[in-house]
């Protein structure tokens, strides 16, 4: 029997569905000889991802999949185990179409889903927002210490500089969870908010409303990683497996998702489908490090927690 530890950390509000198809697949691979382990992290759960993952102490899983950012983007991290990755991006067909492409930087991550951020408002004169026009104005938006906030502003870093995102979030309302961000639009306490598209899916577009920017979606991808600690033919067997048609397809249907995987259905929302899916390219990744990012992140916010704190010489790195 063939021990794989898989590493998961997706869809909060979807979870239930995630553990029932994780355990359905488990029992199917049983019959092949591979004893899939799945230790899961996020909300609801004591340990977020990237913390385990920053702890060299404990050991690397062979796949990782993970919508903690953090997992990927802090580069000091990325770096220790990188290097022992295969390219799944080679290995599922991909969605050729161009508002994907800012998702397929790096052959070793797979992008199989990926939430698109929305522009959510009781008043129908923010329809043609553009990026431009956001970073001038206040809205609110939640996620403090997950990824969705991190990912707003690391993309408004991308495209308009440090200074410009850091006022924009200086002048904001934060929260801590996304979903207060959608509340703060209801009880009138923000004009609008960038909320995920399953949030913006209870928008009746008649009282309230809920469109991409102008520009496009700003996105939150959720990655798939495998580690060469397993087998190709075992690795290949599991995420074929376990990233099917069908789970795709369940994240479209019920949080108006995309999915990035060849064959697999289209946002419900032709605004979702047809815009531009906005994420950092991997320059900017390299270029600005974790602390530079975590300084700026955490002195205008004060209750961010910051995942930084990788060992500079990390001992995965030497191994």
């Amino acid at each position: 029997m063939k021990k794989v530890v898989m590493y998961w950390s997706n869809i909060c509000v979807l979870h239930k569905f995630e553990r029932d198809h994780i355990e359905t697949i488990r029992q199917e691979l049983l019959s092949l000889g591979i004893d899939l382990q799945t230790e899961y992290f996020g909300l609801g759960y004591p340990t977020r991802m990237s913390e385990a993952m920053l702890d060299p102490a404990k050991p690397l899983p062979d796949i990782i999949i993970s919508t903690d950012l953090e997992v990927f983007e802090n580069r000091e991290l990325y770096e220790s185990y990188s290097r022992d990755l295969y390219e799944i991006g080679t290995w599922f067909p991909k969605k050729k179409k161009e508002n994907y492409r800012s998702l397929y930087g790096d052959p070793h991550l797979l992008p199989f889903i990926a939430i698109p951020m929305m522009l959510y408002s009781r008043d129908s004169s923010w329809h043609d927002t553009s990026l431009a026009d956001l970073v001038n104005s206040r809205i609110a938006f939640g996620g403090i210490n997950n990824s969705a906030a991190k990912c707003i502003f690391k993309y408004l870093w991308a495209q308009f500089g440090k200074k410009t995102a850091s006022d924009f979030l200086e002048r904001c309302d934060l929260y801590d969870m996304p979903i207060q961000g959608m509340h703060a639009v209801k009880t009138g306490s923000a004009e609008a908010s960038l909320v995920p598209s399953i949030y913006a899916l209870r928008a009746d577009m008649i009282h309230e409303f809920a469109y991409p920017l102008s520009d496009g979606c700003i996105v939150l991808p959720s990655f798939a990683a495998v580690r060469n600690s397993i087998d190709e033919e075992t690795a290949r067997t599991i995420l074929f497996r376990l990233l099917s048609p069908s789970f795709c397809n369940f994240f479209v249907s019920n949080g108006d998702l995309i999915s990035c995987i060849e064959g697999t259905s289209e946002c419900h929302s032709g605004a979702i489908a047809d815009a531009q899916y906005l994420y950092p390219n991997e320059d900017w990744f390299r270029r600005v490090r974790p602390a530079e990012f975590y300084e700026s992140y955490c002195r205008i916010l004060p209750t961010a927690v910051d995942y930084s704190k990788a060992p500079r010489n990390h001992p995965r790195a030497e191994e």
